[in-house]
């Protein structure tokens, strides 16, 4: 078996390069190309079961971490998770999971400090992020080039669902893809403010997100479980872009997502449900438990990504197995929830993508 393809992303907060390891890579090989070709129906149920999804992650994240005589401070400082800003973990010599790991809560409202910008975006998660590349004042062979990328990554109409009237809002939409790995903090905030027009999920796959299954073109993104969020920020203190789908995908070893917003700290958490107002930067859900994505879509120049992101995006000379499959420079920025995603950009009339 072939080594796979490298990969490293970018740090925003001092731009260094970082090689990211993956622990499943030989497995995931394993299942996109031999399984798949030589067992097809054994495929389609490792990929599609819930039930073995479920399984898969009982045994993974249910068995305790470490010993009575182990603190999970210790076992957190050698797998590079940061318990430095959480609160209510278990203390040393509990019988703590990777689930609680994977659940645990931070001081955001002192370690994700967040701008008081009405008009600007936010992150909805800690995570790594991919921007859809933008064709103003691009060349057509870019823009073509934009497209290729975008229905490769995903199908707008799979992403929110076919039969919904939201899918020609985002026929030409931006957007931005968050993959979250599993060392991260998994609860996902809301990223702009405004009132929820529509709340539901539709059924799929659970297939990994690991950057290797682009390679077989299985569109994970919009193929996947996933509950669909769909929030109007042109109302009073909306951060006025227009309509905004949040699209929260599961993947292999994800058992569901959690809704809990709340509107101080993780306090009296509730669904949410159309006609709600939510706020930028509040919690809203939690994947429970594994590696997963956040995919936010925007109507037609409504957002200017922050530079800094769309500068490192265009990177060369960072190896990336997104450029490797995609043919364009794609490279991921390791971003932190409720930074600066972008700002609200004043809609021009007759104005196109």
């Amino acid at each position: 078996m072939t080594a796979p393809q490298p990969h490293q992303f970018l740090m925003r907060r001092d731009g260094s390069a970082v090689t990211e390891v993956f622990a499943g890579d030989r497995s995931v090989k394993w299942l996109y190309s031999s399984v798949r070709e030589s067992a097809p129906a054994l495929y389609r149920w490792l990929t599609h079961s819930r039930q073995f999804n479920q399984w898969l992650a009982n045994i993974n994240f249910d068995l305790p971490l470490v010993s009575a005589s182990s603190s999970i401070h210790d076992f957190c400082e050698k797998s590079d998770i940061d318990l430095s800003d959480a609160v209510g973990m278990p203390i040393a010599g509990s019988a703590a999971s990777w689930r609680d790991v994977f659940g645990r809560k931070i001081e955001f409202w002192r370690s994700r400090p967040m701008s008081n910008n009405q008009f600007e975006v936010v992150c909805p998660s800690d995570s790594r992020v991919l921007l859809s590349p933008t064709c103003n004042g691009a060349t057509v062979n870019d823009c073509s080039n934009r497209i290729e990328v975008k229905n490769k990554l995903f199908s707008n109409q799979e992403l929110v669902g076919k039969e919904k009237a939201w899918a020609s809002n985002f026929a030409q939409a931006q957007w931005a893809i968050f993959r979250l790995t599993p060392e991260k903090y998994h609860f996902n905030h809301v990223p702009v403010s405004g009132v929820v027009l529509d709340v539901y999920s539709l059924d799929g796959a659970y297939h990994s997100c690991n950057p290797l299954v682009a390679s077989h073109e299985i569109r994970p993104t919009s193929r996947n479980a996933r509950l669909i969020t769909i929030v109007d920020t042109e109302v009073a203190w909306g951060s006025q872009v227009g309509i905004v789908a949040i699209v929260e995908v599961v993947a292999l070893l994800i058992g569901r997502i959690e809704q809990c917003y709340s509107a101080h700290c993780y306090e009296s958490p509730q669904a949410l449900e159309p006609g709600m107002h939510v706020y930028r930067g509040n919690v809203k859900s939690r994947f429970d438990p594994g590696s997963s994505t956040v995919v936010l879509l925007f109507e037609p120049n409504r957002i200017q990504f922050s530079a800094d992101l769309v500068a490192n995006q265009a990177r060369i000379d960072i190896p990336s197995r997104f450029t490797k499959v995609y043919g364009t420079p794609m490279v991921e920025t390791d971003v932190r929830v409720r930074s600066a995603l972008g700002y609200a950009k004043p809609l021009v009339k007759g104005e196109i993508t």
